[in-house]
C-alpha cells in the first residue's frame, strides 16, 4: 500500500484547520471543527458526511448522487469538494441545488480538504475501483471514518468495523444502508469512539510500507 506524510497530514500538526487535536483530545477536537466547518458552509450541526477527490468516474459520484437521493429523511449533511469531468461537475451542482444540506465546491481547494477531513464525522468512497487510495488513509488519521467500497486498496487498508465500512461497489442501495448504519454506529457513543480511536492510530505511515516495499524487492532479487 501508499503511505502517506504525517508531517502534512496530522490533526496534531495541521496549520491549515481550525483546531489541533491528537487521539486523546479528539472528541473536543472534531467537534470544535467541525462546529466552525458548518457555519463556514451555512450548514446546521447534523452528522456530516463528505467527498473528497476527482470526479471522475472511477470514483463513483454517481453512486453517491443517486443515494442523496435517497437519504433526504435522514438529518445528516454532505458535503462534496473536487473537480475534474464537466459532465460530472454539473450533476454534483444540480443536486447542490436539490438539497440544502449538500454543500458542492467544484475545485480542488486543499486549505479547504484539510478543513473538511477534520470537521466530518464520515468520508464516503465510493470508487469503481482503487488500486490503493490515499483518501481513506487521511481520513481516518483525522478521525473521520470511511465508508468505501469493498474494492482494492480500500479493502486492504479498512476494517470493516473497526476502522471504517465497506460495502458492494457499484451498488447505491447498498452505500444508502451502509449510510444508515454508520449512523446507528454513531449513536452507540462506546463503540463510535472506540472505531475513532482506533482508526486514528492505524498506521499509513511510509515508515510502515518502506520496509514493506524493500521485503518485497529482496525477495523478487532472490
Amino acid at each position: 500500500m501508499n503511505g502517506i506524510d504525517y508531517d502534512v497530514w496530522n490533526p496534531a500538526k495541521d496549520d491549515l484547520i481550525f483546531h489541533k487535536y491528537d487521539p486523546d483530545s479528539w472528541e473536543v477536537g472534531k467537534r470544535d471543527n467541525k462546529d466552525d466547518l458548518l457555519k463556514s458552509l451555512g450548514l446546521e450541526d447534523r452528522p456530516t458526511f463528505c467527498f473528497i477527490g476527482r470526479m471522475a468516474n472511477q470514483k463513483g459520484l454517481d453512486i453517491l448522487i443517486k443515494a442523496i437521493n435517497r437519504i433526504s429523511h435522514l438529518g445528516i449533511n454532505v458535503i462534496i469538494l473536487g473537480s475534474g469531468s464537466s459532465k460530472i461537475q454539473a450533476s454534483v451542482l444540480k443536486e447542490a441545488q436539490k438539497f440544502s444540506w449538500v454543500k458542492t465546491e467544484v475545485v480542488y481547494n486543499e486549505e479547504l480538504a484539510h478543513k473538511i477531513y477534520a470537521g466530518s464525522d464520515f468520508i464516503i468512497i465510493p470508487s469503481r475501483y482503487e488500486p490503493c487510495g490515499l483518501i481513506q488513509m487521511i481520513a481516518m488519521k483525522y478521525g473521520t471514518l470511511p465508508i468505501a467500497s469493498d474494492t482494492g486498496g480500500l479493502r486492504d487498508s479498512i476494517l470493516n468495523g473497526k476502522n471504517g465500512f465497506l460495502f458492494k461497489k457499484g451498488k447505491s442501495m447498498r452505500l444508502k444502508k451502509m449510510i444508515e448504519h454508520a449512523l446507528n454506529r454513531m449513536k452507540d457513543k462506546e463503540k463510535f469512539k472506540k472505531m475513532v480511536k482506533y482508526a486514528m492510530k492505524t498506521d499509513f505511515s511510509w515508515d510502515k510500507s518502506a520496509i514493506l516495499y524493500k521485503k518485497l524487492y529482496e525477495e523478487m532479487v532472490k
